[in-house]
């Protein structure tokens, strides 16, 4: 299921009593020019309320997903005015909670040919460093009571710098705009009243992965989980550091009002800005939903914040229904 704000787009899903999303940006290009997902997010409750019945909903008017059992509740919803992604889970009981971040790129891997459809360098990958493309492995440690995970594209190996020798112009590579140097996405993951509590492994389909877990002190009625996200071309990684913790504290500071101002967001898109209309015809058995739900993912990276949002409409026939 989708959701998203600003740039930032995630699939939510749940899977064996498990909450678990991938997140993905916009910029988030690597040496080859891919685009790379940010990780993977698994988020386990004991008692756990998703081994049962529950109900998971896209809630439109707000951009939020709601998954319910029972008297818990858990929300994933992204901030449309920073990047960042919040989980909160609220209840008549009190749970425990872990929550862990999965990379499965722990370790240089050489990309088959036809992966390299995913990068700058298709066909033409031999003339890659080496003569192969490799995605370079993250960095992801504990910090404190976070786990901090980014991806730093290497100074000099990168398909830009592979393309200006290729076309003879190196005399002129300074006049050049290199979008890729020094490139450097990730962030940081915190819960409260959580701490780190280990790493561990798996495998996910075919692909192995690495975890770093973080675990609560204490039961509790209502817990909050915050991802937050930078991504910036910076001379050292202390630079991209000290940005993070610059959107951090934005965050922070606005905490009180967030949410209701990415629903505000929402629901003007949604009501003023454009308008789906559906009109069913008796023989047709859908309510205009699928046309909801395909207006709201292409806009979860573009729910950018403006003054003046452009219309936008979808239409279904139906001379018997208007919602």
């Amino acid at each position: 299921m989708p959701c998203g704000g600003g740039d930032i787009g995630l699939n939510v899903w749940v899977e064996q009593g498990d909450l678990l999303f991938y997140i993905a940006r916009s910029g988030t290009f690597d040496e080859n020019n891919a685009l790379l997902k940010v990780g993977r997010i698994r988020l386990h409750l004991h008692p756990n309320p998703l081994t049962g019945d529950f109900t998971q909903q896209l809630v439109l008017h707000d951009g939020g997903i709601l998954l319910t059992s029972g008297n818990t509740h858990i929300t994933v919803w992204v901030d449309v005015y920073r990047p960042a992604i919040h989980l909160d889970v609220t209840g008549d009981k009190a749970l425990t909670a872990e929550v862990t971040y999965e990379n499965w790129r722990t370790a240089p891997r050489v990309m088959q040919p036809k992966a390299n459809n995913a990068n700058s360098y298709k066909w033409a990958w031999k003339q890659a460093p080496g003569g192969h493309v490799i995605t370079w492995p993250d960095s992801i440690r504990f910090d404190d009571r976070q786990v901090v995970f980014y991806h730093r594209n290497r100074s000099g190996n990168t398909v830009f710098d592979v393309t200006v020798h290729q076309q003879g112009l190196d005399s002129v590579r300074s006049q050049l705009t290199d979008p890729l140097g020094n490139l450097t996405f990730g962030g940081c993951l915190s819960g409260s009243g959580m701490e780190p509590d280990g790493t561990d492994s798996g495998r996910y389909v075919d692909t192995d992965f690495k975890g770093w877990r973080l675990i609560s002190a204490h039961p509790a009625r209502e817990r909050h989980i915050l991802l937050v996200l930078e991504t910036a071309q910076t001379p050292d990684i202390t630079d991209w550091e000290s940005r993070l913790r610059a959107a951090e504290a934005d965050v922070a500071a606005n905490a009180s009002t967030s949410r209701q101002a990415t629903a505000n967001w929402w629901s003007a898109f949604w009501n003023a800005a454009s308008f789906i209309s559906v009109r069913l015809f008796p023989t047709v058995r859908h309510n205009g939903r699928p046309a909801a739900t395909t207006s709201y993912s292409g806009i979860c990276w573009g729910a950018t914040p403006m003054d003046n949002i452009p219309p936008s409409s979808t239409e279904v026939s139906s001379p018997t229904t208007h919602r």
